[in-house]
């Protein structure tokens, strides 16, 4: 076993994106490093993590669909037999550190962009327009496309962590793990966990400076995530 490794070569151009990986129904796990692009378009079913000092806070999904365009110079070939309505998955790391995790995508060639070699050196540019089939794998998060992870505001350890699942480690082959198992895996790393009962309870469990008894009767929370909503309404969650 062992971690991802990209090329090694010396690029004449530079790139806004790196860590492309695709992830293939055959299982196989294929560093993409000719990737430069992903022009994400509007409508977008995303599911973004929220931070506060560095620990989720918040998982927030829009219900629109994700959509995009990719961009590359090379492309490995096994990416061929995906053209045109196989669905796979891919990851990728913004140039702003962000880790992009994208779900049962579907790409189509975006026509004009497939040249010739001729006498211009410039590099030929591959396009490919994405779409998605939101899809979930527990009952517990609804139908996903895409997530996007800080690395800069989540707890490192979370991050390494996640980043030996998707790159691979000397103890683990490179992999996709689904939402859930991304979401339990930050949830790990919270200081404070809120529990929902399912019968009207929740318990709030957490250090004493975030969760603790001002009277036998009275509570105090205090965290980013202890959100008033008005003067007797709030919003809590894990954090």
């Amino acid at each position: 076993m062992s971690r991802l490794v990209w090329d090694s070569l010396e690029r004449p151009y530079e790139a806004g994106i790196d860590r492309g990986v695709l992830y293939l129904d055959s299982g196989l796990v294929i560093p993409w490093f000719g990737l430069t692009g992903v022009q994400e378009g509007v409508d977008n079913d995303s599911i973004s993590f929220h931070y506060v000092d560095g620990v989720l806070y918040l998982a927030q999904l829009p219900n629109e669909n994700y959509v995009a365009v990719i961009e590359a110079f090379v492309y490995p070939t096994e990416f061929e037999e995906y053209e045109g309505g196989k669905p796979f998955d891919f990851s990728y790391r913004s140039s702003d550190n962000k880790i992009h995790i994208v779900y049962n995508a579907l790409a189509a060639p975006v026509v004009g962009t497939y040249r010739t070699r001729g006498k211009d050196p410039n590099l030929t540019t591959f396009e490919w327009s994405i779409s998605t089939v939101p899809g979930t794998h527990t009952s517990d998060i609804r139908p996903y496309a895409h997530l996007v992870i800080d690395t800069e505001l989540a707890v490192p350890e979370a991050i390494a962590d996640l980043e030996d699942l998707l790159y691979g480690s000397d103890i683990l082959d490179p992999s996709l793990p689904d939402p859930a198992t991304i979401l339990a895996l930050f949830q790990s790393y919270a200081r404070m966990t809120i529990t929902d009962h399912g019968d009207g309870t929740w318990t709030a469990d957490g250090p004493d400076d975030m969760v603790h008894m001002l009277d036998p009767t009275t509570f105090e929370i205090v965290s980013p995530s202890a959100i008033y909503v008005d003067d007797d309404t709030y919003t809590v969650s894990s954090w």
